[in-house]
């Protein structure tokens, strides 16, 4: 799990802001942390690198983007996009931090029902929700990926 929770100077402990399964101390120390969440890294009390790239171009750059209203398609996108790369890279986390919705039969009361408590189960582990859809398409280039790694390392018949 990730590492980086601590006290202050006399030992006491953190007032932890809450990302998913993942607890970002508030009085987080400088140093290497492993298996962070991306949203958990962002949410931290930090300035990210792409942040101080920001600043270094232009500071109202970096304050733009910080307080900037957030288009929630171009959010769903790059939620896509992060749990292809995760699907690749990372295939040992990808269902900690994502879920593929079921579908749900939003014609009826029940449908309705269970789609809600999907939700909030989703939301309380922290968990991307990702479509049905976006699941299918998300398999079939990852498995696009592996087909082309294995031609690569010339594991395929010729």
């Amino acid at each position: 799990g990730g590492s980086g929770t601590g006290g202050d100077e006399a030992g006491e402990a953190a007032d932890p802001v809450e990302n998913g399964n993942f607890t970002v101390p508030d009085n987080i120390q400088p140093g290497i942390y492993y298996d962070i969440p991306n949203e958990a890294y962002h949410a931290g009390p930090g300035v990210s690198k792409s942040q101080l790239d920001d600043i270094a171009d232009t500071p109202a750059i970096y304050l733009w983007r910080k307080n900037a209203p957030v288009d929630t398609e171009k959010t769903k996108t790059l939620d896509t996009g992060t749990a292809f790369h995760c699907r690749v890279l990372e295939p040992e986390e990808f269902s900690k931090r994502f879920i593929i919705a079921p579908e749900f039969n939003r014609r009826t009361s029940a449908g309705k029902e269970e789609e809600k408590t999907f939700l909030e189960e989703c939301a309380r582990t922290g968990r991307t929700v990702l479509t049905a859809e976006e699941g299918r398409k998300i398999e079939l280039m990852y498995q696009s990926v592996m087909a082309l790694t294995e031609c690569i390392a010339g594991e395929v018949d010729q």
